[in-house]
Protein backbone atom coordinates (compact mmCIF):
# COMPACT_ATOMS: atom_id res chain seq x y z
CA UNK A 1 0.00 0.00 0.00
CA UNK A 2 0.92 3.21 -0.71
CA UNK A 3 -1.64 5.18 1.26
CA UNK A 4 -4.27 4.55 3.85
CA UNK A 5 -7.32 7.00 3.99
CA UNK A 6 -9.20 5.45 7.35
CA UNK A 7 -12.39 7.01 9.88
CA UNK A 8 -13.30 4.92 12.58
CA UNK A 9 -16.33 5.98 14.57
CA UNK A 10 -16.29 4.81 18.24
CA UNK A 11 -19.83 2.97 19.35
CA UNK A 12 -19.05 3.70 23.25
CA UNK A 13 -22.60 2.59 23.88
CA UNK A 14 -22.25 -0.98 23.09
CA UNK A 15 -22.46 -3.38 25.87
CA UNK A 16 -18.88 -4.33 24.47
CA UNK A 17 -16.89 -1.62 22.74
CA UNK A 18 -16.89 -2.11 19.06
CA UNK A 19 -15.78 1.00 16.17
CA UNK A 20 -17.27 1.12 12.44
CA UNK A 21 -14.68 1.95 10.42
CA UNK A 22 -14.18 3.19 6.66
CA UNK A 23 -10.75 2.59 4.67
CA UNK A 24 -9.65 3.77 0.72
CA UNK A 25 -6.26 2.12 0.74
CA UNK A 26 -3.87 3.30 -2.32
CA UNK A 27 -1.63 0.27 -3.64
CA UNK A 28 0.14 -0.48 -6.86
CA UNK A 29 0.28 -3.39 -8.72
CA UNK A 30 3.68 -4.12 -9.67
CA UNK A 31 2.82 -7.96 -11.14
CA UNK A 32 -0.23 -8.46 -13.20
CA UNK A 33 -2.70 -10.11 -10.51
CA UNK A 34 -6.72 -11.11 -10.31
CA UNK A 35 -6.61 -11.24 -6.25
CA UNK A 36 -5.76 -8.66 -3.31
CA UNK A 37 -4.31 -9.83 -0.11
CA UNK A 38 -3.90 -7.73 2.98
CA UNK A 39 -3.52 -8.38 6.85
CA UNK A 40 -7.01 -8.57 8.76
CA UNK A 41 -7.60 -9.02 12.29
CA UNK A 42 -10.30 -11.53 13.55
CA UNK A 43 -11.41 -9.01 15.15
CA UNK A 44 -13.00 -7.28 12.18
CA UNK A 45 -15.93 -7.92 10.05
CA UNK A 46 -15.50 -6.50 6.88
CA UNK A 47 -18.65 -6.06 5.10
CA UNK A 48 -18.32 -7.78 1.72
CA UNK A 49 -20.99 -5.54 0.34
CA UNK A 50 -19.03 -2.64 -0.10
CA UNK A 51 -15.58 -3.10 -1.36
CA UNK A 52 -15.18 -1.51 -4.06
CA UNK A 53 -12.04 -1.17 -6.47
CA UNK A 54 -11.08 1.97 -8.46
CA UNK A 55 -9.18 2.04 -11.16
CA UNK A 56 -7.00 5.26 -12.33
CA UNK A 57 -9.68 6.27 -14.55
CA UNK A 58 -11.99 6.44 -11.56
CA UNK A 59 -14.18 3.35 -13.25
CA UNK A 60 -15.41 0.73 -10.34
CA UNK A 61 -15.22 -2.97 -10.15
CA UNK A 62 -16.73 -5.26 -7.74
CA UNK A 63 -14.86 -8.32 -6.01
CA UNK A 64 -16.19 -11.77 -7.35
CA UNK A 65 -15.00 -13.46 -4.35
CA UNK A 66 -14.21 -12.04 -0.29
CA UNK A 67 -12.48 -15.00 2.07
CA UNK A 68 -10.50 -14.73 5.17
CA UNK A 69 -7.87 -17.20 6.01
CA UNK A 70 -8.31 -16.84 10.29
CA UNK A 71 -5.37 -18.84 10.28
CA UNK A 72 -2.54 -16.26 8.84
CA UNK A 73 -4.57 -13.59 9.30
CA UNK A 74 -5.15 -12.95 5.79
CA UNK A 75 -7.96 -11.26 4.12
CA UNK A 76 -8.18 -11.78 -0.10
CA UNK A 77 -10.30 -10.80 -2.88
CA UNK A 78 -10.45 -11.63 -6.07
CA UNK A 79 -11.24 -10.16 -9.05
CA UNK A 80 -13.15 -11.15 -12.34
CA UNK A 81 -10.10 -9.68 -14.50
CA UNK A 82 -6.54 -9.23 -14.00
CA UNK A 83 -5.43 -6.49 -12.52
CA UNK A 84 -2.48 -4.76 -14.46
CA UNK A 85 0.48 -2.72 -13.06
CA UNK A 86 -0.48 0.43 -12.06
CA UNK A 87 -2.17 2.11 -9.20
CA UNK A 88 -5.64 1.26 -7.75
CA UNK A 89 -7.80 2.10 -4.80
CA UNK A 90 -9.80 -0.13 -2.68
CA UNK A 91 -12.63 1.27 -0.77
CA UNK A 92 -13.64 -0.53 2.69
CA UNK A 93 -16.21 -1.10 5.81
CA UNK A 94 -15.67 -3.08 8.30
CA UNK A 95 -17.17 -3.15 12.15
CA UNK A 96 -13.63 -3.91 14.88
CA UNK A 97 -14.81 -5.25 18.39
CA UNK A 98 -12.85 -4.80 21.60
CA UNK A 99 -9.78 -7.24 21.90
CA UNK A 100 -10.02 -9.79 24.63
CA UNK A 101 -7.41 -12.40 25.60
CA UNK A 102 -8.33 -16.13 25.14
CA UNK A 103 -9.70 -15.90 28.60
CA UNK A 104 -12.12 -13.02 27.59
CA UNK A 105 -10.77 -10.51 29.37
CA UNK A 106 -10.35 -7.22 27.65
CA UNK A 107 -6.38 -6.48 26.71
CA UNK A 108 -4.45 -3.27 27.09
CA UNK A 109 -3.36 -3.39 23.61
CA UNK A 110 -4.79 -2.90 20.06
CA UNK A 111 -8.58 -1.39 20.46
CA UNK A 112 -10.20 -1.42 24.08
CA UNK A 113 -12.14 0.91 25.64
CA UNK A 114 -10.88 2.63 28.89
CA UNK A 115 -12.44 3.76 32.08
CA UNK A 116 -10.75 6.45 34.00
CA UNK A 117 -11.74 5.25 37.86
CA UNK A 118 -9.71 8.23 39.89
CA UNK A 119 -11.09 10.65 41.99
CA UNK A 120 -10.75 14.51 40.67
CA UNK A 121 -10.49 17.10 43.38
CA UNK A 122 -13.33 19.46 41.92
CA UNK A 123 -16.13 16.57 41.67
CA UNK A 124 -19.03 16.47 43.83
Amino acid sequence: PRRYQIAISPNMEDEKFSFDGEGYILFEVLTPTATVVFHASKFLEIDKTITRLVFHNNTMDIPIGQKWNPHLEFYSIRFRNTLEIGNYTLIMSWRGYQVTNQYGDDQDDGFFRAVDKRRYENET
